[in-house]
């Protein structure tokens, strides 16, 4: 890049503690970001040309704005960029190209919701160089919009929330339904949170995720056919989900039952935090994993296998497969006078089964997206 005006832009990945795909269904989450994100550094080129570096994968893909492409031709990593643009664009439709290069500290594929820091980025930067004034809740679905209409995912709006409004030191309990949270101080005393990146990347979590989004949307339309008004799963409770057992499939009312579960631990998780009652939320953690793997089929082997393994510790108090499923990271509650032994235990008894290494990350509940710089 030139040195004519730019803006720099960051905006972080996400953990989410308990509340595991409850966002689309209108359900509680916990999520707080973390101190790993996307930076976009951008300027006006003053063309129709989105212009754009990737530098961690040195790639470049130039896209002209007159034009209409077919979205199957175009990288999916570029994807991303471009849904955000033609949202703003709908803002402003006189909005120019821009060049931009971005970079991130997230690892690819693993539940640390990249897409979001990058989507999320992009949108607080553009908001800031074209001086185009979008309050947060906003751009928040901006990007959330870009996933939808350009990638083809249908996600909810916590990965979105928790990158651009959290806070450091402090995690959202969050009503996806409302959009209200209650900020919750992270204090988890002698204990830290450690991610284990299964290093499975989970490329079926996109037309999963979609499957499973439709079967919670089959089981709404269910009950209304029944007289049954709620407009999510989460509004449901066991009682009249097992009313309306005979009209659902095996699939729907597994779905079903973890959305409600799910909902209630993350209550209590929250009500764990303020007490600061670790083990309780270590118990509800487990639990969640073991939810998801059999209620909502969207673990895997090497999820379960780190899970499972962490049993045998006494020193870890909970842990279970987090973001999507099928791949990525588990998050555990370790003490952290034990953390070094941790990791080599877990390091190496997954290396004996699987025959490669998982990563292992410290992360910092940090604060959410920022202006870093802007030059004139």
């Amino acid at each position: 890049m030139d040195n004519q005006a730019s803006v720099v832009s960051f905006a972080p990945g996400r953990i989410n503690l308990i509340g595991e795909h409850t966002d689309y269904n209108d359900g509680f989450v916990l999520p707080a970001a973390i101190d790993l994100g996307c930076s976009c550094r951008m300027r006006k080129n003053n063309k129709r040309l989105l212009n754009i570096w990737a530098d961690d994968i040195d790639e470049f893909y130039s896209f002209d704005l007159k034009t209409k492409q077919r979205l199957e031709t175009i990288p999916t990593w570029f994807k991303y960029f471009l849904g955000v643009f033609q949202e703003m664009s709908k803002q402003d439709e006189d909005l120019s190209g821009i060049d931009l290069n971005f970079s991130s500290t997230i690892p690819i594929g693993a539940g640390l919701s990249s897409s979001a820091a990058m989507t999320c980025s992009l949108a607080i930067g553009i908001n800031e160089l074209f001086s185009l004034g979008i309050p947060k809740k906003e751009l928040m679905y901006i990007a959330q919009k870009a996933e939808h209409n350009c990638v083809g995912i249908q996600c909810g709006i916590m990965d979105q929330f928790a990158s651009i409004y959290s806070k450091a030191a402090q995690v959202n309990l969050l009503n996806c339904n409302t959009m209200t949270f209650q900020p919750i101080p992270f204090e988890l005393g002698a204990f830290e949170i450690v991610l284990v990146n299964s290093g499975v990347s989970h490329e079926l979590a996109s037309s999963e995720y979609n499957k499973r989004r439709k079967t919670c949307e089959s089981v709404v339309e269910k009950a209304k056919v029944r007289n049954i008004s709620i407009k999510s799963v989460s509004d449901l409770n066991l009682d009249t989900l097992n009313m309306l057992k005979p009209a659902l499939t095996d699939i729907e009312y597994k779905r079903a039952t973890h959305v409600i579960k799910e909902n209630n631990r993350v209550l209590k998780a929250a009500a764990a935090l303020q007490n600061s009652n670790i083990l309780e939320l270590g118990k509800l953690i487990y639990d969640s994993h073991s939810s998801l793997n059999e209620q909502y089929e969207v673990s895997c082997d090497e999820l379960n296998f780190l899970v499972d393994a962490t049993k045998e510790l006494d020193y870890v108090l909970g842990s279970r497969m987090m973001g999507g499923g099928f791949g990525g990271c588990t998050l555990n509650i370790v003490a952290q006078e034990h953390q070094r032994l941790f990791r080599q235990k877990i390091s190496s008894s997954f290396q004996k089964i699987f025959s490669t290494e998982p990563e292992i990350y410290d992360v910092k509940i940090s604060e959410g997206a920022q202006i870093l710089s802007e030059s004139n």
